[in-house]
């Protein structure tokens, strides 16, 4: 009876260690525009694991633009980072649901006025935003 609980132990933590402890990985495939600072974080999240931790494995793939949202719609890839392109699509009524959003520079702009005084020649700036104080030495 012994050897029977001790093989039987043997045979599950074997079979244990054979899958690596860990549940299958979920396929996913991610269609990306182009290799530049916005895809950076993506490429990094692959590196660094943090997709295997979550059960994920993503294929990141190089496809056009204007591609990437058709290989979504006819299911060859999950995602795609072409967001001009989805977003486009959305505007004609596809039905795409855009997720994030990764940008390489700030999504606003400042605006001012400025004048200048042609007797001082000095020049006089509006803008939206108040300068902040200069910090107080108490």
């Amino acid at each position: 009876m012994l050897i029977n609980i001790i093989t039987l132990l043997a045979f599950v933590t074997a079979s244990f260690s054979a899958t690596g402890g860990s549940a299958q990985l979920k396929k996913v495939r991610l269609a990306i525009p182009t290799v530049d600072i916005v895809t950076l974080p993506l490429k990094m999240a692959q590196a660094k694991g943090f997709y295997q931790k979550e059960g994920l494995e993503v294929e990141i793939i190089l496809i056009a633009r204007a591609l990437g949202v058709r290989a979504v719609l006819g299911n060859s890839v999950e995602f795609s980072t072409a967001l001009g392109s989805i977003l486009a699509a959305g505007a004609r009524g596809v039905p795409v649901k855009l997720v994030s959003a990764i940008t390489a520079k700030p999504t606003f702009d400042v605006i001012s006025e400025t004048k200048f005084s042609p007797s001082a020649g000095s020049r006089e700036s509006k803008s939206a935003f108040p300068r902040a104080a200069a910090p107080s030495s108490t």
